[in-house]
């Protein structure tokens, strides 16, 4: 689960390095239904870089002069996502690998705990007004604001996320 401490779950805190030996062992033995693989978000990216990530990477602006409120870099393994929730309008461009998006309407939109494979194996079925697509590399998705969203990585996913 994406930023779990948001639901009141214990969250864990891992270096880059733990995170790409993970998402390794992964994909070539994905785990059991019931057991999530880890998935790492670090929305202090380009603080963290003093802002370096921008070296390589231009935040589109969707207001003018108006730029990200957070940028953030995701790396996951095959079958990882972030649970459904929604927020502000954002940008994600991926980098590397493909991932499934489940969209809501702002009507339908919720946040759930339960993990992004269970949901879509489980609950997707549920709202009839669901919208689905595929995201490659090289695409940049743009979710707007308070759309509910569910994305679980086919592939080894390395993403950037601009929120606005």
């Amino acid at each position: 689960i994406a930023f779990p401490e948001t639901y009141g779950l214990p969250g864990r805190r891992s270096s880059l390095a733990d995170v790409v030996a993970a998402a390794e062992r992964a994909a070539a033995h994905p785990p059991p239904a019931p057991e999530p693989p880890l998935f790492a978000f670090d929305n202090k990216i380009a603080t963290s870089t003093g802002n370096k990530i921008h070296d390589d990477y231009t935040a589109p602006h969707v207001v003018p002069n108006s730029p990200p409120v957070l940028t953030e870099f995701s790396l996951g393994p095959p079958l990882s996502g972030a649970n459904m929730h929604f927020h502000g309008a954002v940008f994600t461009g991926l980098v590397h690998g493909r991932k499934r998006w489940a969209l809501l309407r702002p009507a339908d939109a919720y946040f759930s705990t339960t993990p992004v494979r269970e949901w879509l194996d489980s609950e997707a079925g549920r709202h009839p007004r669901l919208l689905h697509c595929i995201q490659r590399a090289g695409d940049v998705m743009f979710v707007p604001r308070n759309w509910g969203h569910a994305v679980m990585n086919l592939q080894t996913a390395v993403g950037v996320v601009n929120e606005y």
